[in-house]
């Protein structure tokens, strides 16, 4: 994807995630299957990202990914290692849940569809109140 402002283009790539990413090679059933992206794969193509000298960064555009808590850090590392070569990574869903926005937090910028959310489960605060509890 190319990005146009003015005189200078800035050249980034962009990524959707969604589905699953099978840790090992299927073939899908049924006449003409086609084989699934796997987890290597995926990994191969952010690696690319961080070798490539004619991209400046990558858009990972989430799609409710179904990821393992493992999967989330070996695509997070991947991401780092395109940091760590000079391009920003930048992140962007109209729904963060726990699994994006610990995706997220390897980028260098998390990007949120206005009106969208964010729900990290498990996260919650009650303040008590034991006056009434108290008089008897």
């Amino acid at each position: 994807a190319m990005c146009g402002g003015g005189a200078a283009e800035t050249r980034v790539g962009y990524r959707r995630l969604k589905d699953s990413y099978p840790e090992g090679q299927q073939i899908a059933s049924g006449l003409g299957g086609s084989e699934e992206k796997t987890l290597r794969d995926l990994i191969a193509t952010l690696d690319a990202v961080a070798s490539r000298g004619d991209l400046e960064g990558l858009v990972l555009r989430l799609l409710s990914p179904s990821l393992s808590g493992t999967q989330i850090e070996e695509i997070g590392r991947a991401m780092e290692r395109i940091s760590a070569s000079g391009k920003r990574v930048h992140v962007f869903t109209e729904n963060y849940g726990t699994g994006q926005v610990l995706l997220g937090c390897h980028a260098d910028e998390m990007i949120l569809q206005a009106g969208g959310s964010v729900s990290i489960p498990g996260v919650y605060m009650e303040e008590m109140f034991l006056a009434d509890t108290l008089r008897w």
